[in-house]
Formats: C-alpha cells, sequence, structure tokens
C-alpha cells in the first residue's frame, strides 16, 4: 500500500468519527532531522487521538538486526 493510500485511509478514519493513531520509530538507519521534523509536524496537523514514538530496537532476522 503506497504511503498516499495510508494517510487517506487515516483521514477516512477519523472523518467517519474513528480514533485514530500515527507515530514512527526514532533511530532508524538513515533517519535524518529533517524526516523527523516532517513526523513531527504531520502528527501536528493530523491531530491524531494516539501517538506512538519510540526508538529502533534491532531484532534478530530483521532488516536492521546489526544495527546499533
Amino acid at each position: 500500500m503506497s504511503l498516499e493510500n495510508r494517510l487517506q485511509c487515516l483521514a477516512n478514519l477519523k472523518a467517519l468519527g474513528y480514533q485514530v493513531g500515527c507515530g514512527f520509530m526514532v533511530g532508524s538507519p538513515f533517519q535524518t532531522a529533517e524526516m523527523i521534523a516532517k513526523d513531527l509536524l504531520f502528527i501536528k496537523n493530523f491531530e491524531p487521538d494516539m501517538v506512538g514514538i519510540g526508538p529502533l530496537i534491532p531484532a534478530k532476522n530483521t532488516p536492521f538486526e546489526c544495527e546499533k
């Protein structure tokens, strides 16, 4: 599913009166301060009911298993 489609689904659910949430990981490989700022601006503008922001925790057998 494309990002545009996912964002439209969130907007549709919110418009229907559902409680919606969004969030992102911090510390992902190749993530920049600009990416984090864009994510925060999206959250501010979208005004979700719930927000989850957490650190990257590398897990075995995942693409980022060797990351710090």
